[in-house]
């Protein structure tokens, strides 16, 4: 695993220079960094704010949990939401390389084929789905891969989950007593139903877009990498969209890194809204308001904030249970919230550990199971913005959780969902009780205050730099910004619309794609 190398290392001046700079070595950054390392499309600079992947708790897939509240999470605070509780709801987004892919919980989920045909559908031509899924692919090496959408040649290796903790077996046997049938493949092109969970996990160690991607390049001299090192401002040639250099902050020191080609910011949902922000790209009214000069007037830049969120359902058990060998989530179910729904838009995580949240005092155990229902596509949206023209400020972040009351019915119905799954037969030999909501929960309205007051972020945050066309779209379909002449955004913010499952793999191929489109490759 890589320890990069800091700005002290740089040669006697105070500036660097390179062909290409990614910002942020997180999923889609790494993914960007490593391929055109890996292609010799020229120098190549990758600037991480966190530090090494090189750690126990990321390396050892068991010890997620314990990184939520580490140096490795950024533990970004939303402003109050007050449609859901008037709660302050923390974003524990990865601050090291890899990013969020080195702290999450490793499930391996492309979404679903009209996930990538609806981004085509907003102007994004050479996003479809037959054109993605080629994409993953390529990416992928998959040993239990059947037909022609599972690759076995790519760099991501994947680890199933065996199924063998009884837990486990019970939940999906509890979903197929509910009717929900078993799935054909999570990663195929109808992923609908309950089985065992695909993980970046290989030999029992996390994988990464560290190590997947940058970890090869840099052992072969390739790649450079800057860790905790921040990027504060992009610096635009005078009149121009043309970045010429990015000022970079390490250790308490400023200095530039000078750039020939192109900038790719890859920095997530928020930071990269948050840079572009800085640097004078955005909604001159806001810029304005905050004493930063307008380069280039793009009034979506912050906009379209949304998130996968989700209730948890917990459950008490008799007494312990074997514990989980792989990561304590091993399997899920994807599910409509009405059968007239034209797809599945609901995602049920099965959770081997109790979880009671925050504000439920009085329910506390010690044994226990989680089901964790959240929706797939949320309508609510809202904003990133700024505090003030302060780089080390935090943003202001909005996400409007739940400011769409048809979010909030149809988190009623999955948690109803959720509750007969985990009150299934299958379950009795383990199951004591219902803990939450609790049995005498019953009435929509008392259920919409649960989840008012309950609901939390999957981690997912995605869409404030939307690709697309139209006046509040930031990108287009070859990821470049709008306006600008040398800029790119690969990541998560692009997406127009959450997919239907995890995004860290979307946000791979996102940079994976990002490099194709550098070197060349077509967006069709």
């Amino acid at each position: 695993m890589n320890n990069g190398k800091g700005l002290g290392d740089m040669a006697n001046s105070d500036s660097e220079r390179c062909d290409y700079l990614v910002i942020g070595g997180g999923s889609g950054g790494c993914a960007v960094a490593g391929r055109l390392a890996e292609m010799g499309a020229g120098s190549v600079i990758l600037v991480e704010s966190g530090g090494t992947n090189a750690r126990p708790d990321v390396i050892q897939p068991d010890r997620w949990f314990e990184l939520l509240g580490s140096d490795a999470n950024w533990a970004y605070e939303t402003v109050p939401q007050p449609h859901a509780g008037d709660r302050v709801h923390i974003w524990s987004m990865g601050k090291v390389l890899g990013g969020s892919s080195s702290t999450n919980g490793m499930m391996y989920m492309r979404g679903a084929p009209w996930d990538y045909d609806g981004w085509a559908s907003y102007g994004n031509a050479g996003w479809d789905s037959a054109t993605v899924y080629s994409v993953f692919k390529q990416m992928e090496s998959y040993a239990e891969g059947t037909g022609e959408t599972r690759g076995t040649e790519g760099p991501i290796k994947l680890t199933t989950v065996d199924g063998a903790n009884p837990l486990t077996a019970a939940f999906v046997g509890a979903c197929e007593e509910c009717g929900i049938s078993r799935s054909p493949d999570f990663n195929g092109l109808d992923p609908e139903g309950a089985d065992v969970q695909q993980l970046n996990v290989w030999d029992g160690r996390r994988e990464d877009a560290g190590v997947i991607f940058v970890d090869p390049q840099v052992a072969a001299g390739n790649l450079d990498v800057l860790l905790n090192t921040t990027a504060e401002r992009l610096v635009f040639e005078p009149g121009t969209g043309r970045v010429r250099e990015v000022i970079v902050e390490h250790g308490g020191e400023r200095r530039s890194i000078a750039v020939d080609r192109e900038v790719i910011v890859s920095s997530g949902a928020l930071a990269s809204p948050q840079l572009l922000l800085l640097s004078g790209v955005g909604p001159a009214d806001h810029l304005r308001g905050v004493g930063i000069d307008v380069a280039i007037d793009l009034p979506g830049v912050g906009s379209n904030l949304h998130d996968h969120i989700g209730v948890p359902v917990p459950f008490e058990t008799k007494g312990p249970y074997p514990a989980s060998e792989f990561q304590m989530v091993e399997a899920n179910a994807y599910v409509k919230s009405e059968p007239a729904d034209p797809h599945y838009n609901v995602q049920i995580p099965f959770q081997l550990f109790p979880f009671v949240p925050p504000g439920f005092g009085g329910y506390e155990y010690e044994h226990g199971y989680t089901l964790y229902p959240g929706l797939l596509k949320p309508r609510s949206r809202g904003r990133l913005s700024l505090s003030s023209s302060d780089p080390t400020a935090r943003p202001l972040i909005d996400p409007a959780y739940l400011s769409d009351q048809d979010d909030v019915r149809r988190l009623v119905l999955a948690v109803n969902i959720a509750r007969e799954i985990g009150a299934a037969p299958a379950f009795a030999e383990w199951r004591k009780r219902e803990a939450l909501p609790g049995e005498d929960m019953q009435s929509d309205a008392e259920l919409e205050r649960y989840v008012r007051g309950s609901a939390a972020t999957y981690f997912h945050p995605v869409g404030s730099c939307r690709m697309g066309a139209g006046p509040d779209a930031v990108v287009g379909p070859d990821l470049k910004v709008h306006g600008a002449e040398n800029l790119r955004v690969a990541d998560a913010s692009i997406m127009p619309e959450a997919p239907s499952g995890n995004t860290n793999a979307p946000s791979m191929m996102i940079g994976w794609r990002a490099a194709g489109f550098i070197l060349g490759e077509a967006t069709t």
